[in-house]
Protein backbone atom coordinates (compact mmCIF):
# COMPACT_ATOMS: atom_id res chain seq x y z
CA UNK A 1 0.00 0.00 0.00
CA UNK A 2 2.87 2.39 0.72
CA UNK A 3 4.35 1.61 -2.68
CA UNK A 4 1.03 2.27 -4.44
CA UNK A 5 0.54 5.53 -2.52
CA UNK A 6 3.97 6.90 -3.41
CA UNK A 7 3.69 5.63 -6.99
CA UNK A 8 0.57 7.77 -7.36
CA UNK A 9 2.36 10.79 -5.90
CA UNK A 10 5.26 10.26 -8.32
CA UNK A 11 2.86 10.12 -11.28
CA UNK A 12 1.24 13.35 -10.12
CA UNK A 13 4.61 15.07 -9.66
CA UNK A 14 5.77 14.07 -13.13
CA UNK A 15 2.53 15.22 -14.70
CA UNK A 16 2.85 18.64 -13.04
CA UNK A 17 6.53 18.93 -13.85
CA UNK A 18 6.36 17.86 -17.47
CA UNK A 19 8.66 14.85 -17.25
CA UNK A 20 11.35 13.22 -15.16
CA UNK A 21 12.59 16.47 -13.65
CA UNK A 22 9.26 17.11 -11.97
CA UNK A 23 7.57 20.04 -10.25
CA UNK A 24 9.44 22.26 -7.81
CA UNK A 25 7.29 21.06 -4.88
CA UNK A 26 7.03 17.30 -5.35
CA UNK A 27 4.88 15.61 -2.73
CA UNK A 28 6.49 12.23 -3.43
CA UNK A 29 9.84 13.34 -2.05
CA UNK A 30 8.26 14.52 1.20
CA UNK A 31 6.54 11.16 1.57
CA UNK A 32 9.76 9.23 0.86
CA UNK A 33 11.62 11.40 3.36
CA UNK A 34 8.97 10.80 6.03
CA UNK A 35 9.15 7.05 5.48
CA UNK A 36 12.97 7.07 5.56
CA UNK A 37 12.98 8.85 8.93
CA UNK A 38 10.99 6.01 10.48
CA UNK A 39 13.54 3.35 9.51
CA UNK A 40 16.81 2.28 11.10
CA UNK A 41 19.55 3.45 8.67
CA UNK A 42 21.76 0.54 9.71
CA UNK A 43 19.23 -2.17 8.94
CA UNK A 44 19.39 -3.92 5.56
CA UNK A 45 15.65 -4.32 5.07
CA UNK A 46 14.19 -6.86 2.64
CA UNK A 47 11.19 -4.93 1.31
CA UNK A 48 11.92 -1.36 2.38
CA UNK A 49 15.25 0.07 3.53
CA UNK A 50 16.40 3.52 4.57
CA UNK A 51 19.45 3.39 2.29
CA UNK A 52 17.32 2.78 -0.81
CA UNK A 53 14.97 5.64 0.06
CA UNK A 54 17.97 7.89 0.66
CA UNK A 55 19.33 7.00 -2.77
CA UNK A 56 16.02 7.98 -4.36
CA UNK A 57 16.11 11.33 -2.57
CA UNK A 58 19.61 11.97 -3.93
CA UNK A 59 18.51 11.09 -7.45
CA UNK A 60 15.57 13.48 -7.12
CA UNK A 61 17.90 16.24 -5.93
CA UNK A 62 20.05 15.71 -9.04
CA UNK A 63 17.00 15.91 -11.29
CA UNK A 64 15.94 19.27 -9.87
CA UNK A 65 19.23 20.71 -8.64
CA UNK A 66 17.62 21.97 -5.46
CA UNK A 67 19.40 20.05 -2.68
CA UNK A 68 16.16 19.08 -0.95
CA UNK A 69 16.60 16.35 1.71
CA UNK A 70 20.23 15.83 0.66
CA UNK A 71 21.67 16.26 4.16
CA UNK A 72 19.22 13.78 5.68
CA UNK A 73 19.86 11.24 2.90
CA UNK A 74 23.62 11.64 3.32
CA UNK A 75 23.37 10.88 7.05
CA UNK A 76 21.50 7.65 6.29
CA UNK A 77 24.04 6.56 3.68
CA UNK A 78 26.94 7.38 5.99
CA UNK A 79 25.43 5.01 8.55
CA UNK A 80 24.73 2.37 5.88
CA UNK A 81 28.34 2.52 4.66
CA UNK A 82 29.59 1.49 8.10
CA UNK A 83 27.40 -1.59 8.40
CA UNK A 84 28.81 -5.07 7.76
CA UNK A 85 28.08 -6.74 4.46
CA UNK A 86 26.79 -3.63 2.68
CA UNK A 87 28.72 -4.47 -0.48
CA UNK A 88 30.59 -2.16 -2.83
CA UNK A 89 27.57 0.10 -3.15
CA UNK A 90 27.85 1.26 0.48
CA UNK A 91 30.98 3.43 0.12
CA UNK A 92 30.16 4.64 -3.40
CA UNK A 93 26.63 5.77 -2.48
CA UNK A 94 28.11 7.59 0.51
CA UNK A 95 30.57 9.41 -1.79
CA UNK A 96 27.67 10.33 -4.08
CA UNK A 97 25.92 11.81 -1.05
CA UNK A 98 29.10 13.62 0.02
CA UNK A 99 29.26 15.24 -3.40
CA UNK A 100 25.69 16.49 -3.27
CA UNK A 101 26.03 17.83 0.28
CA UNK A 102 29.16 19.68 -0.84
CA UNK A 103 27.23 21.17 -3.75
CA UNK A 104 24.55 22.33 -1.35
CA UNK A 105 27.10 23.93 1.00
CA UNK A 106 28.92 25.65 -1.87
CA UNK A 107 32.15 23.64 -1.68
CA UNK A 108 32.38 22.90 -5.39
CA UNK A 109 35.96 21.60 -5.27
CA UNK A 110 35.03 18.94 -2.71
CA UNK A 111 31.89 18.14 -4.67
CA UNK A 112 33.82 17.49 -7.87
CA UNK A 113 36.20 15.05 -6.17
CA UNK A 114 33.43 13.11 -4.43
CA UNK A 115 31.17 12.96 -7.49
CA UNK A 116 34.03 11.97 -9.80
CA UNK A 117 34.92 9.15 -7.38
CA UNK A 118 31.30 7.98 -7.28
CA UNK A 119 30.97 8.19 -11.07
CA UNK A 120 34.07 6.05 -11.59
CA UNK A 121 32.82 3.28 -9.26
CA UNK A 122 29.29 3.42 -10.68
CA UNK A 123 30.59 3.19 -14.24
CA UNK A 124 33.07 0.39 -13.47
CA UNK A 125 30.33 -1.72 -11.87
CA UNK A 126 27.82 -1.10 -14.65
CA UNK A 127 25.42 0.89 -12.44
CA UNK A 128 24.24 2.98 -15.38
CA UNK A 129 21.42 4.96 -13.77
CA UNK A 130 23.65 6.05 -10.88
CA UNK A 131 26.61 6.84 -13.14
CA UNK A 132 24.46 9.03 -15.37
CA UNK A 133 23.08 10.85 -12.32
CA UNK A 134 26.58 11.54 -11.02
CA UNK A 135 27.58 12.84 -14.47
CA UNK A 136 24.57 15.16 -14.52
CA UNK A 137 25.73 16.91 -11.34
CA UNK A 138 29.38 16.95 -12.40
CA UNK A 139 28.59 18.61 -15.71
CA UNK A 140 26.41 21.18 -13.96
CA UNK A 141 29.32 22.01 -11.63
CA UNK A 142 31.78 22.42 -14.50
CA UNK A 143 29.35 24.57 -16.44
CA UNK A 144 28.86 26.79 -13.41
CA UNK A 145 32.65 27.15 -13.19
CA UNK A 146 32.70 27.96 -16.93
CA UNK A 147 35.06 25.05 -17.53
CA UNK A 148 33.69 23.82 -20.85
CA UNK A 149 36.59 21.41 -21.42
CA UNK A 150 35.89 19.43 -18.24
CA UNK A 151 32.15 19.54 -18.87
CA UNK A 152 32.69 18.20 -22.39
CA UNK A 153 34.87 15.35 -21.10
CA UNK A 154 32.28 14.27 -18.50
CA UNK A 155 29.48 14.36 -21.07
CA UNK A 156 31.57 12.24 -23.44
CA UNK A 157 32.44 9.74 -20.70
CA UNK A 158 28.80 9.42 -19.66
CA UNK A 159 27.60 9.08 -23.23
CA UNK A 160 30.20 6.37 -23.76
CA UNK A 161 28.37 4.23 -21.21
CA UNK A 162 25.19 4.29 -23.29
CA UNK A 163 24.57 1.71 -26.00
CA UNK A 164 21.59 0.47 -27.96
CA UNK A 165 21.14 -2.20 -25.28
CA UNK A 166 21.18 0.21 -22.35
CA UNK A 167 18.26 0.50 -19.97
CA UNK A 168 15.92 2.97 -21.65
CA UNK A 169 14.59 4.43 -18.40
CA UNK A 170 18.09 5.34 -17.17
CA UNK A 171 18.87 6.97 -20.51
CA UNK A 172 15.56 8.87 -20.68
CA UNK A 173 16.11 10.13 -17.14
CA UNK A 174 19.59 11.38 -18.05
CA UNK A 175 18.29 13.15 -21.13
CA UNK A 176 15.45 14.80 -19.23
CA UNK A 177 17.69 15.86 -16.37
CA UNK A 178 20.32 17.23 -18.74
CA UNK A 179 17.73 19.37 -20.48
CA UNK A 180 16.91 20.96 -17.11
CA UNK A 181 20.35 21.12 -15.49
CA UNK A 182 22.55 22.00 -18.47
CA UNK A 183 20.66 24.90 -20.00
CA UNK A 184 22.90 27.49 -21.62
CA UNK A 185 25.81 25.14 -22.32
CA UNK A 186 28.07 26.36 -25.13
CA UNK A 187 27.67 24.75 -28.57
CA UNK A 188 29.62 21.51 -28.82
CA UNK A 189 29.82 20.79 -25.11
CA UNK A 190 26.78 18.52 -25.26
CA UNK A 191 27.44 16.99 -28.68
CA UNK A 192 27.48 13.32 -27.49
CA UNK A 193 24.39 13.97 -25.39
CA UNK A 194 22.62 15.59 -28.34
CA UNK A 195 23.46 12.60 -30.54
CA UNK A 196 21.89 10.18 -28.06
CA UNK A 197 18.87 12.42 -27.65
CA UNK A 198 18.35 12.41 -31.41
CA UNK A 199 18.32 8.59 -31.47
CA UNK A 200 16.18 8.05 -28.39
CA UNK A 201 12.79 6.51 -28.96
CA UNK A 202 9.94 6.08 -26.52
CA UNK A 203 10.11 2.77 -24.69
CA UNK A 204 7.29 0.27 -25.06
CA UNK A 205 4.96 -0.33 -22.10
CA UNK A 206 5.46 -3.30 -19.77
CA UNK A 207 3.59 -6.59 -19.95
CA UNK A 208 0.95 -7.58 -17.46
CA UNK A 209 1.53 -9.85 -14.49
CA UNK A 210 1.32 -13.60 -14.55
CA UNK A 211 -1.69 -13.83 -12.25
CA UNK A 212 -2.17 -15.92 -9.15
CA UNK A 213 -1.20 -19.52 -8.79
CA UNK A 214 -4.68 -20.55 -7.70
CA UNK A 215 -5.46 -23.11 -5.04
CA UNK A 216 -8.07 -24.67 -2.84
CA UNK A 217 -10.27 -22.77 -0.40
CA UNK A 218 -8.05 -23.92 2.44
CA UNK A 219 -4.95 -22.51 0.76
CA UNK A 220 -1.81 -24.13 -0.55
CA UNK A 221 1.64 -24.11 0.98
CA UNK A 222 4.29 -22.85 -1.41
CA UNK A 223 7.81 -24.21 -1.68
CA UNK A 224 9.20 -21.23 0.21
CA UNK A 225 6.42 -21.57 2.78
CA UNK A 226 7.41 -25.16 3.49
CA UNK A 227 11.09 -24.23 3.70
CA UNK A 228 10.53 -21.29 6.06
CA UNK A 229 8.31 -23.32 8.37
CA UNK A 230 11.39 -25.35 9.35
CA UNK A 231 14.29 -22.91 8.77
CA UNK A 232 16.06 -20.93 11.47
CA UNK A 233 15.81 -17.13 11.55
CA UNK A 234 19.33 -16.69 10.17
CA UNK A 235 18.85 -19.06 7.22
CA UNK A 236 18.78 -17.53 3.74
CA UNK A 237 15.81 -18.65 1.68
CA UNK A 238 17.16 -17.15 -1.55
CA UNK A 239 20.59 -15.99 -2.72
CA UNK A 240 21.39 -14.08 -5.90
CA UNK A 241 24.85 -13.66 -7.42
CA UNK A 242 25.77 -11.18 -10.11
CA UNK A 243 27.41 -13.00 -12.99
CA UNK A 244 28.94 -11.61 -16.18
CA UNK A 245 25.73 -11.27 -18.19
CA UNK A 246 23.01 -11.52 -15.57
CA UNK A 247 21.88 -13.12 -12.34
CA UNK A 248 22.41 -16.54 -10.83
CA UNK A 249 19.44 -17.15 -8.52
CA UNK A 250 19.36 -19.99 -6.01
CA UNK A 251 16.26 -20.52 -3.87
CA UNK A 252 17.10 -22.65 -0.82
CA UNK A 253 14.38 -25.11 -1.78
CA UNK A 254 15.92 -25.79 -5.23
CA UNK A 255 18.95 -27.95 -5.98
CA UNK A 256 20.16 -25.91 -8.94
CA UNK A 257 20.50 -22.20 -9.56
CA UNK A 258 18.41 -20.43 -12.19
CA UNK A 259 19.78 -17.76 -14.49
CA UNK A 260 18.19 -14.49 -15.49
CA UNK A 261 19.77 -12.01 -17.95
CA UNK A 262 20.02 -8.29 -17.31
CA UNK A 263 17.04 -6.57 -18.88
CA UNK A 264 15.84 -3.14 -19.87
CA UNK A 265 13.83 -1.51 -17.13
CA UNK A 266 12.38 -3.50 -14.27
CA UNK A 267 12.26 -7.27 -14.75
CA UNK A 268 10.47 -9.88 -12.64
CA UNK A 269 11.60 -13.39 -11.64
CA UNK A 270 9.61 -15.82 -9.50
CA UNK A 271 9.68 -19.42 -8.36
CA UNK A 272 8.09 -21.34 -5.50
CA UNK A 273 6.57 -18.26 -3.86
CA UNK A 274 9.65 -16.02 -4.10
CA UNK A 275 9.40 -13.01 -6.41
CA UNK A 276 12.36 -10.78 -7.20
CA UNK A 277 12.50 -7.63 -9.29
CA UNK A 278 15.68 -6.43 -10.97
CA UNK A 279 16.65 -3.09 -12.48
CA UNK A 280 19.95 -3.00 -14.31
CA UNK A 281 22.52 -4.38 -11.89
CA UNK A 282 20.27 -3.91 -8.85
CA UNK A 283 17.65 -6.18 -7.34
CA UNK A 284 14.96 -6.21 -4.68
CA UNK A 285 12.69 -8.73 -3.04
CA UNK A 286 9.13 -8.13 -4.18
CA UNK A 287 7.15 -10.87 -2.45
CA UNK A 288 7.37 -13.99 -0.29
CA UNK A 289 4.13 -15.89 -0.89
CA UNK A 290 3.85 -18.51 1.84
CA UNK A 291 0.64 -20.05 0.45
CA UNK A 292 1.31 -19.76 -3.27
CA UNK A 293 -1.93 -17.95 -4.05
CA UNK A 294 -0.81 -14.40 -4.80
CA UNK A 295 -0.53 -12.87 -8.27
CA UNK A 296 2.72 -11.68 -9.78
CA UNK A 297 3.49 -7.97 -10.34
CA UNK A 298 2.78 -6.30 -13.63
CA UNK A 299 5.69 -5.09 -15.74
CA UNK A 300 7.00 -1.55 -15.42
CA UNK A 301 9.91 0.23 -17.07
CA UNK A 302 10.83 2.28 -14.00
CA UNK A 303 11.38 0.69 -10.58
CA UNK A 304 9.44 1.67 -7.49
CA UNK A 305 10.93 4.52 -5.45
CA UNK A 306 10.09 2.68 -2.21
CA UNK A 307 11.34 -0.82 -2.99
CA UNK A 308 14.60 -1.85 -1.23
CA UNK A 309 16.88 -2.18 -4.25
CA UNK A 310 20.48 -3.24 -3.68
CA UNK A 311 23.19 -2.56 -6.27
CA UNK A 312 25.61 -5.45 -6.79
CA UNK A 313 29.13 -5.33 -8.15
CA UNK A 314 30.32 -8.22 -10.35
CA UNK A 315 30.84 -11.32 -8.23
CA UNK A 316 28.83 -10.09 -5.25
CA UNK A 317 26.04 -12.19 -3.73
CA UNK A 318 22.83 -10.90 -2.14
CA UNK A 319 20.98 -13.05 0.42
CA UNK A 320 17.66 -12.70 2.24
CA UNK A 321 17.02 -14.52 5.52
CA UNK A 322 13.93 -15.70 7.33
CA UNK A 323 14.64 -13.06 9.97
CA UNK A 324 14.17 -10.29 7.40
CA UNK A 325 17.80 -9.24 6.86
CA UNK A 326 19.74 -8.76 3.64
CA UNK A 327 23.49 -9.24 3.29
CA UNK A 328 25.87 -8.62 0.41
CA UNK A 329 29.21 -10.40 0.26
CA UNK A 330 31.98 -10.39 -2.33
CA UNK A 331 33.59 -13.25 -4.19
Amino acid sequence: QIEEFIDELVRSDRASGGGTAASSKPSSRAAIHALMKELDPKRHGMFVSAHALATELLRSAVARGDGAFVDEAAAVLAAFEKTPKAGASGPSLARFADGLTAVKSGDDAKAVVALATAFAVFATNGWLALALDASTELVALHLRAKDDLKATLVVANAAGLVSDDSDSDAVRTWLANGAVRWKGAAPGVLAPYDAIQAKQKAAAGGAGGDGGAGGSAGGNVSDVGRYLSKAGMDKAFVTVSRAKDGWSIRPAFRKDAATSPFGKGQECWHDGGVTLVTYGASLALYMVDLEGLMGQPGGRSRPSETRAFYWLAPGETWSATKGGAVTIVGK
